[in-house]
């Protein structure tokens, strides 16, 4: 089943609450995807792995997509034209003006820490040459027209977030026309019941947040040696020329 488009969503806000209150409703809808991506670094939302050159002896790298960075998911120092890499850690600012200070005094090299104050990533030292900034980066996804596609007919950016969208979006609803039980209802059926006191992600939104996860568990699966003390299905590999033709592993 695809996700919802906004205008779908829409619909059925409007069912649930008997109002139409189209400015509650737009600003809602954009901010529900905004508060989940602020506990969770959804796939969708998520670019491919890119590649921002590094000046020699430079200590920082201007990083400015045509979107909104949410967060940096993952970074690494490579080489530009080689084959060498290594995770860059981020680190906080507070951990970054008691440890760094200063980037231009540290030893030139291949930067170890990193510090996101967009649009720039600092580096912890100035950095060798030939060498490029590997970011794979959580981007602000809202609902938009596109080309030909109007708002209303744009679907969910994030796919599992369609259902969280409609309820966090009712509850707005509610709020604006002052009925608070209903109100109260719907943000726990969207957010759960520990968000106002602990900030805990629950109901629908802690829904998505696991399927998102989920959606990951191929990576977990591989092929090893026979290992029938720990379960799993054994396979018989039955691919015409390939190098394991014939044998049975277990998949766990």
């Amino acid at each position: 089943m695809a996700a919802r488009t906004r205008g779908q969503i829409l619909d059925l806000v409007h069912e649930h609450t008997g109002r139409t209150k189209a400015v509650v409703e737009a600003a809602a809808c954009n901010d529900a995807l905004k508060m989940a991506q602020m506990k969770h670094a959804f796939r969708d939302a998520q670019t491919t792995a890119s590649d921002y050159g590094i000046t020699a002896a430079a200590t920082y790298v201007t990083v400015n997509p045509s979107t909104t960075i949410v967060g940096i998911v993952s970074g690494r120092i490579i080489e530009t034209s080689g084959s060498r890499n290594k995770i860059l850690r981020f680190k906080t600012r507070n951990w970054w003006d008691e440890h760094v200070i200063n980037p231009e005094d540290n030893m030139k090299g291949w930067p170890e820490y990193a510090l996101h104050q967009k649009p720039y990533v600092f580096l912890d030292r100035p950095a060798d040459s030939g060498l490029s900034l590997r970011l794979r980066l959580n981007l602000e996804a809202i609902f938009t027209s596109v080309g030909s596609t109007g708002i209303s007919t744009c679907v969910c950016p994030i796919y599992v977030l369609d259902k969280f969208v409609e309820y966090y979006t009712t509850a707005q609803v509610f709020q604006s026309i002052r009925s608070w039980d209903s109100y109260a209802a719907w943000m726990r059926k969207a957010l759960g019941p520990k968000w106002d006191t602990t900030g805990e992600p629950g109901g629908e939104l802690l829904q998505a947040i696991q399927a998102d996860s989920i959606l990951d568990t191929a990576l977990d699966i591989r092929a090893d040696e026979p290992m029938p003390s720990v379960g799993g299905v054994a396979v018989e590999n039955v691919i015409e020329g390939h190098d394991d033709l014939g044998n049975t592993r277990w998949w766990k």
